[in-house]
Parts: structure tokens; sequence; C-alpha cells
């Protein structure tokens, strides 16, 4: 298997990301568990990359298989790219000659994807540090976890390792390298699921080399269609399911929003909504959103009275549960806004607390 770019490699958010603010793209704004339904149009041709056909006429969608499959299947024509470079995952992510219209044959390296501190992807500081270790003091032995994009949750799993944790499960979107050294380090081995016992399963494989090589024809690691991977109610009878994501912004209502900075696009939402659901209604699970309490080198917070017009709203106050920063940790799930706004305002870095106090005073928000 051959794997190339380095760990400054461009993200691929950036390009979609210039030509929404440009105008020159559209967002559909979805649940990855709702993509492929509700998309409003006929898909006429889809191209995706596949591993070589095995004995029995049967292609892996790879890495990305559970991202892509419920869309190839919706195709009047399918055509698979195949390369001896995509590994070959275990799942559900298969694709049958008989379902193909045509192959084109590729021999390229894939790209390899940083997504840890460690590999320099972010960049993190000792204020990062504390947000990780008050989210592992919330995590307990035997949880089934879901870490999220971003560098919180990506350190969060780079921490992990070394936690003193056990019989953790993985039942994520994404997993990356993170996954190589809690499952070689022994603190996860999924026994304690209810689903999938003894089964890493994911949507998707974004990391380097190392990854997808111990992702490939491994029995204990499987790729699903991402709406079945996602779905909260599926999830929920998994005991102690902890999501772990981050957040651009949250209000002192709890509302979070982690796809724009007002009305200009950053991300799409994701699967945070779904897991955060997920880990609520689990249990004995969690719902966790980590974010450092400052941006712009300190000089902004993350914590606001409102969030700022244009805002898109990815967490709504009716679903928040756990909220992270590096001064600790509060529940918000079932509590009054009085009881979220002293919390939230706890949260905050100490120099934005007082403005946030008056504010909220003035709003009758305490």
């Amino acid at each position: 298997m051959q794997v190339h770019g380095g760990v400054g490699s461009p993200s691929y958010d950036a390009e979609i990301r210039d030509a929404i603010n440009g105008g020159l793209a559209m967002y559909r704004p979805n649940m990855p568990t709702e993509g492929a339904r509700f998309l409003p149009y006929q898909l006429d041709l889809v191209v995706c990359s596949a591993s070589p056909m095995d004995s029995h006429g049967y292609f892996s969608l790879g890495a990305f298989g559970g991202i892509i499959v419920d869309f190839a299947r919706k195709a009047r024509r399918l055509v698979l790219e195949v390369n001896p470079n995509q590994p070959r995952v275990l799942g559900n992510c298969w694709i049958h000659v008989n379902e193909i219209d045509a192959v084109i044959e590729a021999d390229y390296p894939l790209i390899a994807q940083a997504r840890s501190s460690k590999e320099g992807a972010f960049r993190v500081d000792d204020a990062d540090a504390r947000v990780a270790a008050n989210v592992l003091d919330l995590i307990d032995d035997g949880s089934v976890i879901q870490i999220g994009g971003g560098a919180t949750p990506n350190l969060v799993a780079d921490k992990l390792a070394s936690s003193g944790l056990k019989r953790l499960g993985v039942h994520s979107e994404t997993v990356s390298d993170w996954l190589v050294d809690l499952v070689e380090s022994g603190i996860v081995d999924n026994l304690g699921k209810v689903r999938h016992r003894g089964k890493t399963v994911f949507a998707a494989a974004m990391g380097t080399p190392r990854l997808l090589t111990f992702v490939e024809n491994n029995p204990g690691c499987e790729v699903h269609a991402i709406a079945y991977v996602n779905d909260p109610e599926l999830n929920r009878h998994d005991a102690k399911r902890v999501s772990i994501n981050t957040t651009l912004a949250i209000d002192l209502w709890g509302q979070c929003c982690s796809e724009t900075f007002g009305p200009k696009h950053y991300t799409g939402t994701g699967g945070q909504w779904e897991h955060n659901r997920s880990g609520y209604l689990s249990d004995g699970g969690k719902g966790i959103v980590a974010f450092k309490s400052t941006a712009r080198d300190g000089t902004v917070s993350r914590i606001s009275a409102s969030l700022p017009e244009g805002s898109a709203v990815s967490i709504g106050r009716n679903d928040i549960d756990y909220v992270v920063t590096e001064w600790g940790a509060a529940r918000l799930k079932g509590q009054d806004t009085a009881y979220r706004a002293h919390a939230l305002i706890a949260l905050a870095h100490p120099k934005f607390r007082e403005e946030l106090q008056a504010e909220a005073q003035r709003r009758h928000l305490i």
C-alpha cells in the first residue's frame, strides 16, 4: 500500500469553503444519516474508488466506503476506479461486479491525512491540554466513544492511550491514527459493546499509512454506511456511549454554532448532533462539547450572550448535554436558563466573565 502527502497536506474542506463563501457553490444542510435519502435530484453518474475485486466478485469501497456507499447505489450509472492502494475494509460497504457499469484501472498512492497533534495536524497549547484533561475525567471504563473532528477531540484521543482507562469501545463516524494507539495499548477492545461486540465501527478512516494498513482486512474493524453508523436511535442502545465534539461558539442558552462564523460558512455539521443525542440518550452516556474558551489568541470569547447574527445552530439548547472548557465541565441537560448562564459564565475565560454576567442580567437570564 502506497500513501503520500505530508502532515501539511491541505484540508479538503478549504476549497469547498472558499467556493461556498465566494458564491460558486451552495451548501445543502442535512444530517449525515439523511444525506442520500433526501437527495433532491437523480444522480446520473457516480465514480468512486475501490479495492480490487475479490474471488467472489465484490469490490470494497475502502477507507471512505461508509460515506459513498448509499450515494453509489442511487446512481443510474456506477463506475469504480479500482486502485490496489485502496485498503480492503470489512463491513458492509461492498459493491458486486453485477452492480457496476465500468471499471477504471488506477495505481496511485492515497493521500495521507494527519489528524492528530502528534503528527502536527493541530497546534495545541496548555489550554488545549487542560480541556482534554477535563474531558478525560468524564470518561469511564467500558465507555463506547465517538471522536469528532478538530483539535480538541483529537487531542483527547491522543491522550486516551496513556489515560489508564480500560475496555473502551469505538463507534465513530471517522477514525484516525489514534485508533491504532488505543487498540495496541489495550485500552480499546470493544468487548463491552452491545452491538458489534469486539468490532470498531466507522464510516471513514482518515489518517496516515499506519491507519490504512491497520484497517485493511482487519476482522476487528468494520466500515458501514454513515446512515447506519450515525443513527442515534440505534446507537443509544450501547451503554456508556460518550460523544466528544467541539464547536466554534456557544451562547448562554447552550446553543452551539459549529458550522459558521456568523453567516460565513466554515464547515458542515457532520455527525455532531446525531452522536451528541445518542450520547445523552444511552444508559450512563454523555454528549460532550469541548473547546478552548477563547479564540484569536485569547482576544475573543467563544462563550457569548448570544450567537452572532447569521450563525447556524448545530446543537440546539434542548439537546446540549455536557460543556467542557479549560476552566471545567458542566452538565446543562435538563437545567433551566439561569443555571445554564451561571455555569457557562464559569466556563468562560476570567477576563470575559464580568461582561457576560452583566449581559446575562440585562437579558434577565439570571
